[in-house]
């Protein structure tokens, strides 16, 4: 059964050339690097960095967060598309863990390509509001900006 577990460099480099093509583009419009580049960063600037493994042992995705400020993150989750980031299992635990890392962090808030509808829905289940498209990143493509708010 796929599972989570904490990230190691070494994910960055498996998950890198099998990345789906919707979050290799929005890596590429957003930052001009390749995505291995972009994993790496992501891992060393997150306050936590997971990765979810299929049933084969292999790494299908990675997420965490990037603290901003005191009570400000930005999360992030770039995937390679297999089922197994997508179980009914994965969905629960994905909303579970954004109040987890919402509570410590009132704001969580980033930037998603337009053109990514998938990621889209993804962030509306997990409970985020939409505010404003604006180009975005070294290509000035649009991206809206996304929010969760804690007011607890």
């Amino acid at each position: 059964m796929a599972y989570s577990r904490p990230s190691v460099i070494e994910d960055c480099d498996e998950l890198a050339p099998i990345m789906k093509a919707p979050d290799v583009r929005e890596v590429y419009a957003s930052t001009g690097m390749e995505p291995l580049t972009v994993l790496k960063g992501c891992f060393h600037a997150s306050e936590e960095c997971l990765s979810i493994i299929n049933d084969e042992g292999q790494v299908v995705a990675m997420f965490g967060y990037s603290v901003l400020a005191e009570d400000l993150a930005a999360p992030w989750f770039l995937s390679s598309g297999g089922e197994a980031a997508f179980t009914k299992k994965f969905l629960r635990e994905g909303r579970k863990w954004v109040q987890v890392v919402n509570k410590k962090y009132p704001l969580l808030t980033n930037f998603v390509d337009v053109r990514n509808k998938v990621a889209q829905d993804w962030l509306r289940f997990l409970g985020f509001t939409f505010l404003r498209t604006i180009p975005y990143g070294v290509s000035r493509k649009p991206f809206t900006e996304f929010v969760r708010i804690n007011n607890v």
